[in-house]
């Protein structure tokens, strides 16, 4: 909840109930999809900000997004590597490859660790 703790600091209020609506797939493939999906629009709102921080001289919110950023593309190049054999089958006359079990597991933690870092700010040890 850096972000929060950010907005407190430059004396805002921060906006805790406008969350952005969890969506849960069918299956593996649409969950990953769901997810990248959600990843590419938090960039789509990082980047502005960050040029936004630089025009105004706020250095300390511009470190923040740009950090977060980092983190975003990490989870891009993440998804996407797990949605490319899904979407690119190396099989013979099958449309669709199966995700092995281990990527529902996947889906599932990586579900949690979104939530638990987005409702009580528990993030990622570097």
């Amino acid at each position: 909840m850096k972000g929060n703790e950010r907005i407190l600091f430059l004396e805002g209020i921060p906006n805790l109930s406008a969350y952005d609506r969890i969506t849960v797939g069918s299956g593996v493939k649409q969950q990953f999809e769901n997810d990248l999906g959600l990843e590419l629009a938090a960039l789509t709102v990082l980047r502005p900000g960050i040029k936004t921080c630089i025009e105004a001289s706020d250095d300390g919110t511009r470190k923040l997004l740009e950090h977060i950023v980092v983190d975003e593309e990490k989870h891009v190049d993440w998804l996407e590597t797990q949605l490319h054999p899904l979407l690119h089958p190396r099989t013979r006359g099958r449309k669709e490859v199966g995700a092995p079990p281990q990527c529902a597991l996947l889906t599932f933690v990586s579900l949690v660790l979104f939530v638990a870092n987005y409702v009580f700010g528990i993030t990622e040890s570097h």
